[in-house]
């Protein structure tokens, strides 16, 4: 899985206002959130599917379907779900999110912008929406405005890893790979690993 996706799955429970209830207490849909949060997508999709089936209105049941469509490669699927989601409640920002990071995995570098803006449309302080336009400019090269996002983030909360993994990122393309070897450790501490942020700390271990 190429480093996007991982991206794109890092946080695969987005809140839910309408998950409460009876809902919550579903069997499928809890083995189904476990599965997901332990990246065993198959049988996510199993029993997201089960629980689809009999819950209805719940735009956050779609989009981590959508999820364990995406992880598992079913890239179709996952886009219908995440529509789905969309289709119960217009105003569920991650569900927009979900869809920009998709059609980024793919290349649909229009409809990804317009629906990662769409999330922040509907709510600006979406942190996960901002972390995934942040990662949209980094990947087509606006080095400076993907920085300056993941530096609004990073000033509320200093541990977000997507923020402090694209920061590293994003202050290698601009030539300060000794600030970037900074932020590479930190989100290395956080658990988070590439072939290039072991290469920069590597180079900068004794400095």
């Amino acid at each position: 899985m190429n480093l996007l996706i991982t991206l794109a799955l890092l946080l695969l429970l987005p809140p839910a206002p309408a998950f409460a209830g009876q809902d919550s207490e579903n069997p499928f849909y809890v083995r189904g959130l476990k599965a997901l949060t332990e990246g065993d997508h198959a049988t996510a999709e199993k029993n997201l599917e089960e629980a689809a089936k009999t819950i209805r209105g719940n735009a956050h049941l779609y989009v981590n379907l959508g999820n364990a469509y995406f992880g598992g490669g079913k890239r179709d699927r996952a886009e219908s779900a995440y529509r789905q989601a969309i289709q119960i409640d217009r105003k569920y920002a991650p569900a927009y999110t979900q869809l920009g990071r998709l059609y980024q995995a793919g290349g649909r570098w229009r409809p990804a912008e317009k629906n990662l803006k769409q999330a922040l449309k509907i709510d600006p302080h979406y942190v996960t929406g901002q972390s995934a336009l942040g990662w949209y400019y980094l990947e087509k090269g606006n080095f400076r405005r993907a920085d300056e996002i993941f530096d609004r983030i990073l000033e509320k909360n200093g541990y977000h890893l997507e923020a402090v993994a694209g920061k590293a990122r994003a202050l290698v393309r601009l030539d300060k790979k000794k600030e970037a070897n900074y932020w590479y450790r930190r989100a290395m501490a956080l658990g988070y690993r590439d072939a290039e942020a072991e290469a920069v700390t590597e180079r900068y271990r004794n400095a």
